[in-house]
C-alpha cells in the first residue's frame, strides 16, 4: 500500500515571511542594510619617484588608493597620465608628512644602499683572487690545530685523516686572509686602477688605546672605613665561615662522583632486599 503526502501549500503568513511583504526578518534585513556605512574610496595625494627608460627619476604627483600587503607597496595612479602605479614607502612623499624628515630618511636609506652595493663588490673581489700563489699554514700550526681537534673522546686515538677538510677549510681561510690584506694595501694607492668604479666601504672602527696603568682604577675612597663597614656586616672574614664552607664544597664534590642509588639489578627481589641494596650503595 503506497501513502502518497501532498506537499503543504504556503500559507499568507509563510508567503510573507518569505518574500518579505512586512514580516520581522525582511524588516530587519532592511533596517541593517540602511544603517550599514558606505565604504567610500579614498586617495591620498602624495608625491611619488618616477623612473623613465634611461633610468633618470623625477618626482610626480600621485594618488594613492590602497596597500599591498603581500609585496608591502602602495598603489595608486599618477595624476598626469592616470597610469597605475606600485611604490615602496622610501619612494613616496605624502602632503601631510613633514618634507625635511623624509629627506634625512631618504639620504640615510640611499647611503646604507650605497654602502652594501661596496661590501657587496668588496667581498665579491676578495672571494675570486687566485689562491693557489698563497702558501698554506706550516707544519707547527697544523700540529696545533690537530692535536686540538683530538682533545675529544670521539677523536681520541684515531688517524689524521678524519681532519683533512677541516684542514683544507683552514688553508682557504688563511688564504682568503691573505688575499683581504694584499687588497686593502693595494686598494689605497692604486684603487682606481685596481677596480672599476670607487667603493664606498663602512669606516673602520678606532682601537682603543691600551690603559696607561696594568690596573683598574677606583675612586678616591675612604678604605679602612669601608673595610670596617664590611667586617661589621658580613662574616666572611671569619676563619669558622671560611673552614664551613669548604667543608660544604668538599663534601658536595664528594656527592657528585658517588653513585646515589644501584642499578645493577639481575634479579627479582622482595621490597625489603631491595631497600637494603639501595641504602649499603649510599654508604
Amino acid at each position: 500500500m503506497i501513502i502518497k503526502r501532498n506537499r503543504p501549500t504556503p500559507t499568507n503568513t509563510t508567503r510573507k515571511a518569505i518574500e518579505g511583504d512586512g514580516s520581522p526578518v525582511a524588516d530587519a534585513q532592511s533596517e541593517g542594510k540602511k544603517s550599514m556605512p558606505r565604504l567610500v574610496k579614498t586617495e591620498i595625494p602624495a608625491q611619488g619617484l618616477w623612473t623613465d627608460r634611461d633610468g633618470l627619476c623625477y618626482w610626480r604627483r600621485l594618488k594613492i588608493q590602497k596597500y599591498l600587503l603581500q609585496s608591502e607597496r602602495y598603489e595608486g595612479y599618477w595624476e598626469n597620465t592616470k597610469e597605475k602605479c606600485r611604490l615602496h614607502r622610501i619612494q613616496i612623499l605624502f602632503d601631510d608628512e613633514d618634507p625635511r624628515e623624509f629627506a634625512k630618511r631618504f639620504k640615510v636609506a640611499y647611503d646604507s644602499r650605497v654602502m652594501a652595493d661596496s661590501l657587496i663588490k668588496y667581498n665579491f673581489y676578495i672571494e675570486n683572487m687566485p689562491t693557489h700563489q698563497i702558501p698554506e699554514i706550516d707544519n707547527d700550526e697544523v700540529n696545533r690545530i690537530l692535536s686540538m681537534t683530538q682533545n675529544t673522546k670521539q677523536l681520541r686515538g684515531k688517524s689524521s685523516s678524519d681532519t683533512t677538510t677541516l684542514l683544507s677549510e683552514v688553508n682557504f681561510e688563511f688564504a682568503k686572509t691573505m688575499n683581504k690584506i694584499i687588497f686593502d694595501k693595494h686598494l689605497g694607492t692604486n684603487g682606481p686602477n685596481l677596480i672599476s668604479g670607487p667603493l664606498t666601504l663602512p669606516a673602520e672602527k678606532p682601537k682603543e688605546l691600551p690603559p696607561y696603568y696594568g690596573m683598574i682604577t677606583i675612586p678616591p675612597h675612604n678604605f679602612p672605613e669601608q673595610f670596617s663597614n664590611f667586617c661589621f656586616n658580613s662574616i666572611l672574614n671569619k676563619d669558622q665561615s671560611i673552614r664551613a664552607m669548604q667543608e660544604i664544597r668538599k663534601e658536595c664534590n664528594d656527592v657528585l662522583v658517588k653513585d646515589i642509588y644501584n642499578p645493577n639489578i639481575t634479579k627479582s627481589m622482595k621490597v625489603q632486599e631491595f631497600k637494603q641494596i639501595q641504602k649499603s650503595s649510599t654508604s
